[in-house]
């Protein structure tokens, strides 16, 4: 009865196991979709802004409210390419971590000391720098095109 029970529970952990990599597979997919899905959507309401501003012929009110719109898309921009350099960093250090436990598992006197993976918060503080630019940026120019037309 016990060898069945701890056959089932393996069977179960294998099961589980594979379910969570295929969410974490999933959501590292998603998070990489975000952040280019982001950059062509900052880059591409700034070159819009640009090129409509361009095209209306009177004078511009609230040219302050441009500046500052065209100004927070570009921090949204670059945010989200600071997030693309700290993934990077954060998947060189996830193997770092992972390279501590297979050692601890092939010689199990290895002493484990840091497995914090800084660059994870990293990245999810400029993908919320990123999206909330974005969102503020599009606010800004909005309003300022309803002042204009």
């Amino acid at each position: 009865m016990n060898k069945l029970k701890k056959n089932l529970n393996k069977e179960n952990l294998d099961v589980l196991y594979r379910r969570r990599d295929m969410l974490d597979a999933e959501r590292i997919k998603q998070s990489s979709s975000l952040d280019k899905y982001l950059l062509t959507f900052s880059t591409g309401t700034l070159y819009l802004s640009i090129n409509f501003t361009d095209k209306i012929n009177n004078k511009l009110n609230s040219i302050c409210l441009l500046g500052w719109g065209w100004a927070i898309l570009i921090i949204s921009i670059f945010s989200v390419l600071i997030s693309f350099y700290g993934a990077v960093k954060a998947h060189q250090r996830q193997i770092e971590i992972n390279d501590v436990y297979i050692n601890k598992e092939l010689y199990k006197n290895v002493k484990i000391n840091d497995t914090s993976n800084f660059w994870n918060t990293f990245v999810g503080v400029f993908n919320i720098i990123a999206i909330s630019s974005f969102v503020i940026g599009v606010i800004i120019l909005t309003i300022f095109y309803f002042i204009n037309i």
